[in-house]
């Protein structure tokens, strides 16, 4: 009896595979599980981080795209003013030139130039050239004269406060120095509002919905809420504190008192803090840029409980709950889910592969997923591929292939080239009149007529300078691209021409261009500083090529157009019967002189 009780409480075999297995395999379901979930937040927690990163740095590149090309502009008007290629004292021709460099940088709110005396040449956009001003015996401009002689090259200055368009703008200046003689100081400013529009207009997307520019810790530089202008202004900085712009969330960056630890890990370069604001936490990303001024500006990004964080954690962490209590559904369902999930992660595959052979005209767009770190994934990877896509549009195809096919970056060094310069017969009168826009169109279409024609023949189109374009060809198997760049020459003329006749149909000038092309030594490579290099070249044979380009002025070419080349390229040219010899020319701060042919 003793025995068959103790049978009865063994279990069977059934039971023991049912429970036994069962246990087992939920047991092995549950450590997956919670390596899926370790897993997940981790992955959550990455991704994330990548779209923090991707955000600030979108951000920094998009301000420094704002004001740099202020810089680079003022810079390059004040170049011709020591070249004497303006006469700051003619009133006529400076005003002119302002307008010209102020017409391709739309967001420049005014430009002047200011003689030590206080005699003084302004432009405003939309406006056009102001009247007169008397500054001499103004405080502002005392100070801002005694600052100017304290710097030899171009500087960001403190923010002022203009009071009659009721704006405050900040101001890139550059010094006129001739030897140890302080000729004046050239001003080019930007409105805070059109750079807090500027804000308002690239707010979207994750993490991106509240974006801000500080100066220094205290005062706002850029904010949607400035965007309209009438904004509070402090009387030592001309812009509104922290707690100023109507804007809660931002007032409380540097709360001490309800700080948290962040989500996500940071990049070296990006600082970030999480503070509690009623409850809810919020967290703040932000970098430090120090090349506009003596006062850093702090670019930022806040965001709340709704903007992508909080839910991704609060569903990560009851999607886990949930699968404990399906746990045997989600068996089946995870073959299903896999199933659907890797046809995304297939198609990112395949796009990477695509942007890593840089074919990015046959990138597919991802399609949104019901799964939000792959919808993340999938937004980030559009938006990147979109960002790879205009980055395109500024550096040239073939110089990025040749980029990636190197396993060490570009060394500068000694090539001879065959370097052009081209430029528009008297655009400065012809867009004296013309809107921004329209004069933004005519120089697109001008551009691009010479940018095909050059990339073509196989040249790289070096840089824009105003309605100017430098190019250049290194030498191949057919030597130092001679020939290449005057075909490319005499298609742009072609080009221009065709161009021209469409314009008189509308009733429009036509467009003249004058052409310079030289063929001799440079170096050639990277140039420039360290976050922000150009691969360029530079020597005499640059100077010569502009020299060519500026000659055309004493020469009438047919088609309105002139294409003036040096001896030492027509020596090189194999079309000897489609030039023409003009003499020798002196060219100025070069000993000798050289042979001038016309094609």
């Amino acid at each position: 009896m003793a025995a068959e009780n103790r049978k009865r409480l063994k279990p069977s075999i059934t039971t023991a595979l049912v429970f036994g297995f069962g246990a087992l395999i939920v047991a092995g379901m549950i450590v997956v599980l919670a390596i899926s979930m370790w897993s997940a937040q981790k992955n959550t927690r990455s991704l994330l981080a990548d779209n923090a990163r991707l955000a600030m740095l979108s951000l920094v590149r998009e301000t420094r795209r704002q004001l740099n090309p202020v810089k680079t502009t003022n810079a390059y008007v004040a170049e011709l003013i020591n070249a004497n290629r303006i006469d700051t004292e003619d009133t006529e021709d400076m005003s002119n030139a302002l307008l010209t460099a102020m017409a391709g940088v739309e967001q420049v709110f005014g430009m002047a130039y200011i003689h030590p005396d206080g005699r003084n040449i302004r432009v405003r956009r939309g406006v056009g050239r102001l009247p007169y001003a008397a500054l001499a015996a103004t405080p502002l401009f005392a100070a801002s004269l005694a600052e100017a002689r304290e710097h030899r090259t171009t500087y960001w200055s403190r923010p002022i406060w203009l009071e009659r368009q009721k704006t405050t703008v900040i101001s890139v200046r550059t010094p006129i120095w001739e030897g140890d003689t302080f000729r004046g100081v050239l001003v080019a400013g930007v409105a805070v509002n059109a750079l807090s529009r500027f804000i308002a207009r690239s707010s979207g997307g994750p993490l991106t919905g509240n974006r801000f520019i500080l100066y220094g810790r205290d005062h706002v530089l850029a904010h949607s809420n400035m965007a309209a202008g009438g904004y509070v202004r402090q009387p030592d900085v001309p812009l509104p504190h922290l707690n100023q712009v109507g804007d809660d969330i931002l007032a409380n960056i540097w709360n001490t008192e309800d700080r948290g630890r962040l989500p996500i890990q940071l990049d070296a370069a990006t600082r970030g803090n999480a503070v509690r604001i009623d409850g809810e936490a919020h967290i703040f990303l932000y970098r430090e840029m120090t090349e506009f001024g003596d006062t850093p500006l702090l670019v930022g990004i806040y965001a709340g409980p709704d903007d992508g964080l909080g839910v991704e954690f609060n569903r990560l962490a009851w999607s886990g709950f949930a699968a404990i209590a399906v746990i045997i559904l989600c068996v089946l369902g995870a073959v299903i889910l896999g199933r659907r999930v890797s046809a995304p992660i297939r198609q990112l595959a395949a796009g990477s592969q695509a942007v890593a052979e840089l074919d990015l005209e046959n990138v597919p767009r991802l399609r949104p997923s019901r799964l939000r770190e792959l919808d993340d994934a999938a937004a980030a990877f559009n938006r990147m591929t979109a960002g790879l896509r205009w980055f395109g549009t500024y550096v040239p195809r073939d110089l990025v292939d040749r980029l990636i096919e190197r396993d060490a970056p570009f060394e500068s060094e000694e090539k001879t080239v065959t370097v052009m310069f081209t430029d528009i017969a008297g655009f400065a009168t012809l867009s004296e009149h013309m809107p921004a826009a329209e004069t933004a169109e005519l120089l697109n279409t001008h551009f691009t007529i010479l940018a095909r024609c050059i990339e073509e023949e196989g040249g790289t189109v070096d840089k824009y300078i105003g309605d100017s374009v430098m190019a250049f060809w290194e030498p191949e198997d057919d030597g130092p691209g001679v020939d290449r760049a005057l075909r490319a020459a005499a298609a742009i003329r072609a080009g221009v021409a065709a161009e021209n006749a469409r314009r008189a149909e509308r009733g429009e000038h036509a467009v003249d261009v004058r052409i310079g092309i030289h063929t001799g030594s440079a170096i050639v490579g990277n140039i420039g500083a360290p976050g922000r290099m150009n691969y360029t070249l530079v020597g005499d044979t640059v100077n010569v090529a502009a020299r060519l380009e500026q000659f055309c002025k004493d020469y009438a070419g047919r088609d309105g157009s002139t294409i003036l080349v040096s001896g030492e390229t027509a020596a090189l040219s194999s079309r000897h019967d489609a030039l023409t010899a003009l003499g020798r020319r002196a060219v100025r701060g070069r000993d000798g002189e050289i042979e001038v042919f016309s094609l």
